[in-house]
């Protein structure tokens, strides 16, 4: 081919500021078909005809990074070989490259320095080459997937090319912008598979190219990962100085800061030449935290003491200290226990009981604190002195104030100067005298007039001593009618008796409520008064119906003769008189013989006022009834006299 007309631009840099600037400068020149000194690797042949939409990569080699080609599209500027891609792909296959998607013929131009160039012609015809194609990718690329420290990867894609001219898979990490690997495959249908590490990958993920022999490519989707498991030391504390031959013990908190449940070693190494010397598998839920102790058993050191480093690793994170073995380990107070009281009401006071153990080797004196708050203070402190391997039980104590709203939470520690140990405590607002009814009971039924008895219990459940009047509210028109005093002590009870005067029903019983009122509280039951009146004796008939009534005591009396008319006794063969008897009935009407009660029990005579007078001897009706203990008058109607002789006195029939 023979010269022709290209626009060029220069990328030019400088240093303006304390910074690089790139310009590009463009210029005009002709390019020859091929320079000596640039070497085309794909495509192999300088023409070639492809399919419409088929994308081309070109390249070619350089001498190492910073040898950036520009590339020219029948004459124009279309871009360089400069970016993060383009330099891992130089780093890794020696050679640059450009792509471009082709829909009608092309010249293509690349370009060195200026001066060395290549030209390669494309045409565009359905009977060109086709693109490959990824056919299938394992796993899935639709969902992130997991990956843990130490994990390998793998991942596959089938490939295919209508041609039969597969080349290669290339796999890139996305956001590093690195080659992972290349794989050779061939023919028309073919597999490639990548191993990585998961530490080498970033959750942006891995994607795949396949090409064939002559430029032609296509891209997968990406795979795309999870975070990588992690798990972090949120604490670590070693049990420094020990006595040697002494354990050393490691305390650690491990967090799982991780996006899904996974497990890992954790590891206490140990020494300036490191060993592993303990070792403790946890499993944790995404953001869950676990507490644990690793140890290790010294020796005596060399020397009155040796120190020397200690770290906890989880694979993913370390922490370290130092610490120190004592040929005699001095006194040291541990704290072995603690406990409180929480919560608390304001204004009560927490306590805080802790064990205290000497665990050196000598006699020792410290002072065992009570540290309060998030802006820490100490609020009560003991002199404790103990012998090597004794312990002591100490309470501590602090007053506390009115929280903050209905609670406030705060850490409380206990300090022996070697070792701590903390809780988080709660004082809650404190609340008032409260009395509540937890039982009530009575002695219902009971009869009218009788007392009705209400038992029950009253417990004062706020946090305050009160006071307050206990009611007993009776009737369904409530009316207070007995109460109580009562004053009890926070979680007091206390037992009482309300009273109430029960009267007759209305009817055979009544049922009503009754309530036990603090205040604060009621209970309520019902309870039942049953009349205690018997049926009434006119209800019940009389014992003889046939009988006539007799006249009333006084109406008897009323018709009696006055004594100075008293007629002779009759004869004693007169038929009207009544027997002579020794008996005397006395006054007809007297109480000593009432006659039959009726059904309500009265006598069922007369009343004084009737004014009935008794039947005389010729009034033709039949005389009063034996039972009546009247006198009967003689044949000529007249009563007997008063002056006879009492044994002859008419005497009533029996």
């Amino acid at each position: 081919m023979g010269g022709r007309q290209l626009e060029r631009r220069e990328l030019l840099s400088g240093v303006a500021g304390g910074s690089i600037g790139y310009v590009w400068v463009t210029e005009t020149r002709r390019a020859d078909t091929q320079t000596e000194g640039v070497e085309r690797v794909q495509p192999p042949e300088p023409e070639l005809s492809v399919q419409p939409g088929t994308t081309i990569v070109f390249e070619i080699g350089v001498d190492g990074i910073g040898e950036w080609p520009e590339w020219y599209l029948d004459g124009e500027f279309a871009g360089a070989s400069m970016g993060p891609w383009e330099s891992a792909y130089v780093d890794h296959r020696g050679t640059t490259f450009w792509q471009h998607t082709f829909e009608s013929d092309r010249q293509v131009t690349a370009e060195i320095d200026g001066s060395d160039a290549i030209t390669l012609t494309v045409d565009v015809a359905s009977g060109g080459i086709g693109a490959p194609s990824i056919t299938d990718t394992q796993p899935s690329t639709d969902d992130r997937l997991p990956r843990a420290p130490d994990e390998t990867i793998e991942l596959e894609v089938a490939v295919s090319d209508p041609d039969g001219n597969l080349d290669r898979v290339v796999w890139w990490a996305l956001a590093l912008d690195v080659v992972l690997d290349v794989t050779d495959v061939d023919g028309s249908d073919d597999t490639a598979t990548l191993e990585v590490d998961a530490d080498d990958v970033v959750p942006e993920g891995v994607l795949a190219w396949v090409l064939s022999e002559n430029g032609a490519i296509d891209a997968s989707d990406s795979w795309q990962f999870e975070q990588l498991t992690s798990f972090e030391i949120e604490e670590m504390e070693a049990e420094s100085p020990v006595g040697g031959g002494e354990t050393l013990e490691v305390d650690a908190t491990i967090r799982n800061a991780g996006p899904r449940a996974a497990s890992t070693d954790v590891e206490l190494v140990v020494g300036h030449d490191p060993q592993i010397e303990d070792s403790e598998q946890v499993e944790l839920e995404p953001d869950e935290t676990t507490d644990l102790t690793l140890i290790f058993e010294t020796g005596e050191p060399a020397g009155d003491s040796e120190e020397f480093p200690v770290a906890v690793d989880t694979g993913t994170d370390t922490a370290s200290e130092m610490v120190v073995v004592e040929d005699e380990l001095p006194a040291t107070f541990e704290v072995t226990a603690l406990s409180t009281n929480s919560p608390v009401s304001g204004g009560e006071t927490l306590e805080v009981e802790t064990t205290i153990e000497n665990v050196g080797d000598e006699t020792g004196t410290t002072d065992v604190e009570l540290v309060v708050g998030h802006d820490p203070q100490v609020e009560d402190s003991e002199l404790l002195t103990l012998e090597p391997d004794e312990t002591a039980n100490l309470t501590l104590t602090f007053e506390t104030g009115e929280p903050a709203g209905d609670s406030e939470a705060f850490p409380v520690d206990v300090d022996t100067g070697a070792d701590t140990a903390s809780e988080t405590v709660v004082v809650e607002e404190a609340t008032p005298a409260t009395f509540e009814v937890t039982s009530i009971a009575t002695n219902s039924p009971i009869g009218g007039g009788e007392t009705l008895e209400v038992e029950t219990t009253i417990e004062n459940v706020g946090d305050e001593t009160g006071t307050t009047d206990v009611e007993l509210v009776v009737g369904h028109d409530p009316q207070v009618e007995d109460s109580e005093l009562l004053t009890l002590e926070p979680g007091e009870s206390a037992g009482l008796t309300l009273t109430f005067q029960a009267g007759e029903p209305a009817g055979d019983s009544e049922s009503f409520p009754v309530e036990v009122d603090t205040g604060a509280d009621t209970a309520s039951t019902t309870v039942v008064v049953e009349s205690t009146v018997d049926v009434e004796d006119d209800e019940l008939p009389d014992d003889d119906d046939d009988e006539p009534e007799l006249p009333d005591d006084d109406e008897g009396d009323d018709q009696l003769p006055a004594d100075d008319d008293e007629p002779d006794p009759p004869d004693d063969d007169d038929d009207l008189g009544p027997p002579d008897d020794d008996t005397d009935p006395g006054p007809p009407g007297d109480d000593t013989d009432p006659g039959p009660p009726n059904g309500n029990g009265d006598t069922g005579l007369p009343d004084d006022d009737t004014g009935v007078e008794p039947p005389d001897g010729n009034g033709g009706s039949d005389p009063p009834d034996d039972s009546a203990g009247t006198d009967l008058p003689d044949d000529d109607g007249t009563a007997p006299s008063a002056d006879d002789d009492p044994a002859e006195e008419a005497e009533p029939s029996l």
